[in-house]
């Protein structure tokens, strides 16, 4: 999956009111940091991060994502 895919589903899924909601959020900043910088597949990394602490890894979104 590409990146700004996967940066959406983490911004749909970051205010789901999560324990880890906060880490989720700053997943996010840091993944868009690592993307302006060049670094992709730290900004993809960031993202999938997020993603597993707002819905976990063994969601279905995670899933796919991690394809």
């Amino acid at each position: 999956m590409r990146f700004q895919q996967i940066l959406d589903l983490a911004r749909h899924h970051a205010d789901n009111g999560a324990e880890m909601q906060t880490s989720a959020d700053l997943c996010i900043v840091e993944a868009i940091e690592a993307w302006h910088e060049g670094k992709w597949n730290t900004a993809k990394q960031w993202a999938l991060k997020s993603l597993s602490h707002s819905v976990g890894v063994l969601h279905s979104d995670y899933i796919e994502a991690s394809k």
